[in-house]
């Protein structure tokens, strides 16, 4: 991964292509998650910094993957989103949902201290 990478202890990146739709965000969540299985993480990062195209279904299982980290007490951080998901992210008003960070020190995440 380019550029500057979480270093936060008790957190994982998670990057995504540059497409997430409802073709290829089934095969992905499942290893999202097993994250959620386990006691660590506690704070995922889902790298979104080559995301281009996103649609409904996707976002849809965003929603459900930062519900179950809410039930088991994780928290999920949009981590570097590229424009053009960010202006989708904006648009649907998930900027109001989701932690979003361009870097670890403005993830500000309570608890989550290295």
């Amino acid at each position: 991964m380019d550029g500057e990478a979480p270093a936060r202890r008790n957190s994982v990146v998670f990057p995504f292509s540059d497409r997430i739709y409802s073709g290829n965000i089934d095969s992905q969540m499942p290893i999202l998650e097993q994250f959620f299985s386990a006691e660590l993480p506690r704070v995922i990062y889902l790298d979104c910094s080559r995301v281009q195209v996103c649609d409904s279904y996707a976002l849809r299982a965003l929603i459900t993957l930062r519900r179950k980290a809410d039930e088991r007490n994780k928290q999920v951080v949009i981590y570097r989103p590229a424009p053009t998901f960010r202006k989708i992210l904006e648009a649907t008003k998930l900027t109001q949902l989701f932690v979003i960070a361009e870097s670890i020190d403005d993830a500000a995440l309570p608890g989550a201290a290295a």
